[in-house]
């Protein structure tokens, strides 16, 4: 079983915030999160006369924001996108299917207690972040373990899925890449991620050769890391790179960025290797598991 979810080969979305991914989203983002398949969205571009111009607003903000509205520079222009299917339609019929037996299993174990047993791909300081326009303050919120498979229960999930710890089940335990764990968690998504929480009847079966991390790395890496505002596939694959759920206090939204634990200034500048040949050896791994599911391709 695969989480269908996350598959990014079905969906292709012009729309300009894809603009930095490739015009690449997910199934949960368009039949989930946004709910764009097959009528589309409407959104409302703002405008502002000024800014547009070069020429500074006369109220000292410099972005478009929730409190332009009523300025006699500010402008919306109404606009519709609809994102296409990339697959031909017997590799879609096959996809639905794929889907709603998904959606069975996930429904079935959802709010339960459910046995893990895999191999850690990763563990990751897991932080949050607000963001004022202008600032962008992290908090640590413990670790996340980051599985390529693993059992759930007898049910053998073949694709991404994680599991939280606090910083003192971490400090504890000292979970590291390579491990082979089991443990009990409860079953649930965040946002189309298989996230399992609240561990406990933890067993470390191996143990793996990977570095450890503490609170106080984590800490470090908080303080000196870079956030940036793509996600390319080297910094998603790579072990200093970690996701971080945003909140704007601007106008209310909620994304993802990428954050480099290194505190590279750009991915185009990174000189952490090992993130390079890891990105290349998940690439081929996606590469071949997207032939596999797509066959005779699109």
């Amino acid at each position: 079983m695969i989480n269908p979810y996350k598959r990014q080969d079905i969906f292709r979305c012009h729309h300009d915030s894809h603009n930095g991914f490739g015009d690449v989203v997910s199934v949960y983002h368009v039949m989930k999160n946004k709910r764009c398949f097959p009528n589309g969205c409407v959104y409302f571009r703002w405008r502002c006369s000024l800014l547009d111009k070069g020429n500074p607003c006369i109220r000292g903000y410099n972005y478009v924001g929730k409190n332009c509205p009523g300025c006699r520079y500010y402008s919306e222009d109404k606009e519709m996108n609809r994102p296409e299917v990339e697959v031909n339609p017997g590799v879609y019929e096959d996809f639905e299917a794929e889907l709603r037996a998904f959606e069975d299993w996930v429904r079935d174990h959802t709010g339960k207690r459910v046995t893990f047993y895999g191999r850690i791909h990763s563990v990751k300081p897991r932080f949050r972040g607000v963001s004022d326009g202008k600032a962008q303050r992290l908090s640590f919120h413990g670790f996340l373990l980051v599985f390529q498979e693993g059992y759930i229960g007898k049910d053998h999930f073949e694709d991404f899925c994680y599991a939280t710890v606090s910083r003192g089940l971490q400090g504890r335990w000292q979970l590291r890449r390579g491990d082979v764990v089991e443990f009990e968690g409860d079953f649930g998504l965040d946002r189309g991620r298989l996230v399992l929480s609240k561990l406990n009847r933890i067993e470390v079966v191996e143990r793996g050769d990977g570095e450890v991390w503490t609170e106080s790395r984590a800490h470090v890496a908080r303080a000196t890391g870079t956030v940036f505002a793509s996600q390319e596939e080297m910094c998603v694959a790579c072990p200093r790179g970690a996701l971080v759920d945003m909140a704007d206090e601007t106008d209310g939204r909620h994304y993802r960025r990428m954050f480099c634990m290194e505190g590279m200034p750009d991915p185009a500048l990174c000189t952490y290797q090992k993130g390079s040949l890891l990105q290349i050896e998940v690439c081929l791994e996606d590469r071949e598991r997207l032939r596999r599911m797509n066959g005779a391709g699109r």
